[in-house]
């Protein structure tokens, strides 16, 4: 919450002295495995940090990786080494995607659509939102989009850890361009409160005590 060394609480009435004189706010963002790097380097230029959870890690190439931030190009690689820890140690997953994990994840590619994987809970939502599936080569005759095999997924067929899916690129665009509003209407909106719930504080206290916000640009209210 804070990066001072003393801080100023009311309880009961009596204002006491405790740590942190100054009230900073931040974001952290989650990535997903189906993250768009483009889109994570947006959230770090806006002054964001990136969250890497080995289970959701995106795969990210050296080069999509050359334009972000030293300590997010870090926490990318430590995320990835304990996904391969955790997977050396999981049988099952040793099972399911052999010796060549990195080419079971790989997708092929249709012009005009973005491909991702999904686990199996967020399926049904993905699909609400204009993703279809992706199958199986029945025959070598089919290009991307036309496959008929069973679908293409990552586990066994009454347990899939994964199932990749499609949506168009277009759709997907506006979906995020949709998302990224709605966030920045919330963060402003809670940037706001919070600020009003400091100033209210504020108020009760004498001037050399009074905390101050310092916003993601380093300003200070």
């Amino acid at each position: 919450m804070s990066d001072k060394e003393e801080k100023t609480v009311i309880s009961d009435g009596e204002v006491k002295k405790e740590s942190t004189r100054t009230v900073k706010k931040g974001k952290i963002v989650g990535a997903r495995i189906d993250s768009d790097p483009k889109e994570l380097l947006e959230w770090i230029q806006k002054g964001a940090t990136i969250a890497f959870d080995p289970d959701e890690l995106p795969p990210l190439s050296d080069e999509e990786l050359e334009p972000f931030p030293y300590s997010t190009v870090k926490a990318y690689k430590e995320a990835k080494g304990k996904q391969k820890e955790k997977s050396e140690g999981k049988i099952e997953v040793l099972d399911t995607l052999g010796g060549s994990a990195g080419n079971k994840l790989k997708l092929r590619k249709r012009r005009g659509f973005h491909q991702s994987w999904k686990r199996p809970d967020e399926l049904d939502d993905a699909l609400d939102k204009g993703y279809v599936v992706i199958r199986e080569k029945k025959k070598d005759s089919e290009g991307p989009g036309q496959e008929s095999g069973p679908i293409k997924r990552i586990g066994k067929e009454d347990a899939a850890e994964l199932v990749a899916v499609e949506v168009s690129q277009e759709r997907r665009d506006n979906h995020v361009k949709a998302m990224t509003k709605k966030s920045r209407r919330a963060y402003t909106a809670n940037k706001e409160r919070f600020a009003g719930n400091v100033e209210q504080l504020n108020r009760n206290l004498p001037k050399a005590d009074r905390l101050k916000v310092v916003d993601d640009e380093g300003d200070v209210g």
